[in-house]
């Protein structure tokens, strides 16, 4: 039988555990392995073996890493490679992320986006997240969006696409371009800036 103790930590409203830690320069530096979890009320992290440099405030993990992220109206949940918070600045970037799943909540309904892109940037006092990558994807309902980066404020509840390549709506004919994407999720409006041209098939 193997024991595996627990080491937990609080990082002021961060919690930290670990199935081991390793102490180096005189525990400036902290090495963690053996299934790392990095939570508080609402954040969530799980990866294989970290790394916390506690002289710049940085916690960095990697191998297969899964999070959730969560607001009163919404979850943010899926995996990725590398995984990086700043406790100074209070952000978390996530590289290399995939199967990335948002779902909000209206009243008695559920909304899901489906997201694709490279890098995930999530700034936690302001609750607002930037995605990076070559295309970024977002799929909801009947839309398809595709651009190369994607900003959301969750406290307004806005998202906004930019630079974007097309909005296309499935089964229905309509496939639009334009430079940005301005999308109020609660009034359900979208609005396309800067040199707007497609087709579009009214059914």
């Amino acid at each position: 039988m193997i024991l595996f103790i627990i080491f937990s930590i609080s990082l002021f409203s961060l919690n930290i555990e670990a199935g081991k830690m390793v102490l180096k320069e005189r525990g400036k530096k902290v090495f963690l392995s053996k299934r790392v979890i990095l939570k508080e009320d609402d954040i969530y992290i799980e990866f294989d073996k970290g790394f916390w440099n506690k002289e710049k405030g940085i916690i960095s993990g990697e191998g297969e890493i899964y999070f959730i992220l969560k607001s009163t109206t919404s979850i943010l949940k899926g995996n990725a490679e590398e995984g990086f918070y700043d406790e100074n600045e209070e952000k978390i970037l996530l590289k290399g992320i995939k199967n990335i799943v948002y779902n909000y909540f209206v009243k008695d309904s559920t909304y899901t986006f489906y997201i694709t892109g490279d890098n995930l940037l999530l700034f936690k006092k302001s609750r607002k997240v930037k995605l990076e990558g070559e295309v970024v994807g977002i799929d909801f309902e009947d839309y398809v969006i595709r651009g190369e980066s994607m900003f959301y404020d969750d406290s307004k509840r806005i998202l906004r696409v930019d630079p974007l390549n097309n909005l296309r709506k499935k089964n229905n004919g309509m496939e639009v371009e334009g430079e940005s994407l301005i999308y109020r999720i609660d009034e359900e409006e979208v609005f396309i800036e800067g040199n707007v041209s497609g087709s579009i098939t009214l059914k």
